[in-house]
């Protein structure tokens, strides 16, 4: 935190404009209902009231550094980045694995960011104080393995 703390401005400006996707903004685990059918598993994001339009990688970025120990993440991240990056390509062949990857670490330091607003918005119960500081931890986890932390 400390590291991004006096270069926020800056960073938010070259990498938090707006993008040409529409983003869920706080897809973490606790904001998807999942249900088990016949046809096979099924989810649905809720809590939209931070829908925004982003980078394509945001969501995936703040799904995977929250939601995931830090070992799951790293067992699949980069598969489902180029899942990812694949399906965008079917509509965007222009958007290149290389991209992808790039969108994705750029988010990453926003999902930290996210996290800190939360922190300093979110009334303090001992539920809310568990999930920022897992939220947190992970968040920087992330950021570590990508190498942005120094």
């Amino acid at each position: 935190i400390d590291h991004f703390a006096g270069t926020a401005a800056d960073w938010l400006r070259a990498h938090a404009q707006a993008g040409p996707t529409l983003i869920h903004g706080e897809p973490r685990v606790d904001n998807v209902l999942f249900e088990d059918s016949n046809d096979g598993p099924t989810a649905w994001l809720i809590d939209w009231q931070f829908a925004d339009r982003g980078s394509p990688m945001f969501d995936t970025a703040y799904f995977l550094a929250g939601s995931l120990t830090p070992a799951d993440r790293k067992a699949c991240e980069h598969d489902l980045i180029a899942r990812h990056q694949a399906a965008i390509a079917a509509v965007d062949p222009a958007y290149t694995l290389e991209r992808a990857q790039a969108n994705y670490a750029n988010a990453l330091p926003l999902t930290l960011f996210t996290t800190v607003g939360s922190i300093l918005a979110v009334p303090s119960t001992p539920a809310t104080d568990q999930l920022l500081k897992t939220l947190l931890t992970r968040n920087v986890d992330a950021l570590a393995d990508w190498g942005m932390l120094g």
